[in-house]
């Protein structure tokens, strides 16, 4: 038996943090990749250390395709979703992506695909966003596909697209 010290929080650095403050060999991290690899070159003051040179990598445990879903009233496919999102122009639609790395590409896609201007909803995670994307009060969700998967096949919400390199079943 071993004790489970949930340290939610600074998109994973709480948790990475209190490893660091352990004795050797007292501690293990479960964490998302992103909150040992982009959010610390992100932070502003930077860490006091490095956790890639801190810290050693076991194992990956698990790994999720990232979906892009959509409310199910905006129908069509994804040029069709953002051409109607850029007519709308600024205030017309919102979004939510799962904090770190997720929310970085989303806002990227978000460039690219000139919709700035989308507002961004701030949620405690990601049941309460696809509650909100189910009922239409949210437009645009970038998180885990397998959170979501319920929802997709009892048609609640749409799937518009995947990031990965290989198509998903």
């Amino acid at each position: 038996p071993f004790p489970v010290e949930n340290r939610p929080g600074a998109d994973g650095l709480l948790g990475a943090e209190a490893l660091l403050a352990a004795r050797p060999g007292e501690a293990l991290l479960i964490s998302p990749a992103g909150a040992l690899t982009l959010v610390p070159m992100l932070r502003n003051p930077p860490l006091p250390v490095d956790p890639l040179d801190a810290l050693t990598p076991i194992a990956a445990l698990a790994s999720d395709v990232l979906g892009l879903f959509a409310a199910p009233e905006l129908t069509g496919t994804m040029p069709e979703v953002v051409a109607r999102m850029q007519r709308a122009g600024a205030g017309g639609f919102n979004w939510y992506a799962s904090p770190g790395p997720p929310a970085l590409v989303m806002r990227a896609f978000l460039r690219e695909a000139d919709l700035e201007d989308l507002v961004h909803i701030s949620y405690r995670g990601v049941p309460p966003a696809l509650i909100d994307l189910s009922s239409g009060r949210l437009h645009l969700l970038f998180v885990p596909l397998a959170g979501a998967l319920p929802l997709l096949r009892d048609g609640r919400v749409r799937l518009l697209a995947v990031a990965g390199n290989d198509r998903n079943a």
